[in-house]
């Protein structure tokens, strides 16, 4: 017969496991300008591009991807302070992308997104008070 102790610590045991595999990033597949959404969505996918306002006030972030000279995807979000975005497979793997955010008050930056980088990754574009920058994510 099991105790309350060593259900307690199975369930403990069980819960720690899961740690990690929530992903609490909005999830958008549209296409064009649009806002920040609160929506949480589970996935154990990797998301490809990641927009994160680490600001407390709101900011217009657009986000573009270009290769060959050709833009590939050109999105711009609206983001309350402390709030993300997240889009879901926008480029192809083996393709290497000048990925540059931009936000409404003139802070630009560029990233160089190699194949090398994309296998099962993504990019997290992180919007700070003063300056721009990207992180790697992976799986």
């Amino acid at each position: 017969m099991q105790t309350r102790r060593s259900v307690v610590g199975a369930v403990a045991v069980s819960l720690a496991g899961l740690a990690g595999c929530v992903n609490d990033l909005p999830t958008d597949d549209a296409t064009g300008p649009d806002t920040e959404t609160t929506t949480e969505v589970e996935s154990d996918d990797v998301t490809d591009v990641a927009v994160v306002n680490e600001r407390t006030e709101r900011v217009e972030v657009t986000v573009r991807a270009t290769t060959g000279g050709e833009t590939v995807f050109d999105r711009t979000v609206t983001l309350d302070g402390g709030s993300n975005r997240r889009f879901d497979d926008p480029f192809e793997n083996g393709t290497s992308y000048a990925v540059t955010a931009t936000t409404d008050d003139g802070l630009s930056e560029r990233y160089e997104w190699t194949p090398e980088r994309r296998d099962n990754a993504g990019v997290r574009v992180l919007i700070e008070d003063d300056r721009v920058t990207f992180e790697d994510i992976t799986a």
